[in-house]
């Protein structure tokens, strides 16, 4: 096939895909699906990071770290939720749900580091 032939094929089979996509799939660029891809394994990093410390304290019995666990408890519960809202939300509202991901993933980076500054 020459190479004419072949970018009118691609074109058509564009065409086609976006004709049988419905209507908010064709809005959603692939920028967006593939940073709430992201942000859902950053998600699945933080719990296990967390999960480990929770671990070590417990083990330790460093009740001092009690607070501690329950503040970035909190912040992982709002990143996760605001990660959440990435895959849920419309083409107008998808901006400000991934500021808030991103305010609420920030947070919780900083009070990471905060409390564990070698662990950065």
């Amino acid at each position: 096939m020459r190479k004419f032939e072949t970018l009118i094929a691609a074109a058509a089979l564009v065409v086609w895909a976006a004709s049988i996509l419905p209507v908010d799939a064709q809005a959603i660029p692939v920028d967006r699906t593939s940073y709430t891809q992201k942000a859902r394994d950053d998600v699945h990093a933080w719990e296990a990071k967390l999960n480990e410390f929770g671990d070590r304290t417990a083990a330790k019995g460093d009740a001092d770290k009690t607070a501690v666990k329950l503040d970035l408890q909190a912040a992982w519960v709002k990143t996760k939720t605001e990660e959440d809202k990435l895959e849920t939300a419309s083409a107008d509202g998808w901006q400000s749900a991934k500021a808030s991901y991103e305010t609420a993933s920030h947070d919780l980076i900083g009070l990471w580091d905060k409390i564990r500054p070698e662990d950065k």
